[in-house]
């Protein structure tokens, strides 16, 4: 039985493992089978983010010092990631070979996963909540403005825009 201040964050292919964050600043892969403590991740607070692969193979753990692409299975640190002006939202694109942050300032920027390298930014157009609709398109809403825009995540441009909502 999981105590009330473990929240379920992520499952690996396969149901083997289970990413669950704890009350402060502690996540933890659990073995499904065992109950077992397969890792420890320190430093990675709730409001952190946790961004699960689209296989399941993955997952991007934000803490105190960078962002760590973790083998989901056996948390084994993959890849670090510093990346500036860092806000605190992440996903993976649905190739699984880019991956999306959000500055401190709402803007997107995409990154390349095995290089590190940003693909594409874009300034002063993006709220603080996005999602993957398609391969093709990613969806972004602008609170302030109230409105919803579509974008070409693999290019960075602009398809459509509605207002007023």
């Amino acid at each position: 039985k999981a105590h009330p201040s473990h929240t379920p964050l992520a499952l690996s292919a396969g149901n083997q493992t289970l990413l669950i964050q704890n009350a402060g600043d502690v996540k933890r892969l659990i073995n499904m089978a065992t109950g077992a403590v397969v890792q420890t991740i320190k430093g990675s607070y709730v409001e952190d983010t946790a961004a699960p692969s689209p296989d399941g193979q993955q997952v991007f753990i934000v803490t105190e010092q960078d962002i760590a692409l973790h083998d989901l299975k056996t948390g084994k640190v993959l890849q670090r990631f510093d990346i500036p002006n860092f806000y605190g939202a992440i996903a993976f694109a649905p190739d699984a070979k880019s991956f999306l942050t959000i500055t401190s300032n709402g803007d997107y920027d995409l990154w390349d996963l095995t290089s590190g390298n940003k693909r594409w930014s874009f300034t002063g157009r993006s709220g603080l909540s996005h999602a993957f609709a398609t391969n093709e398109i990613l969806v972004s809403t602008d609170r302030a403005a109230n409105d919803i825009t579509w974008w070409n995540w693999q290019t960075g441009q602009r398809i459509r825009k509605i207002c007023n909502l």
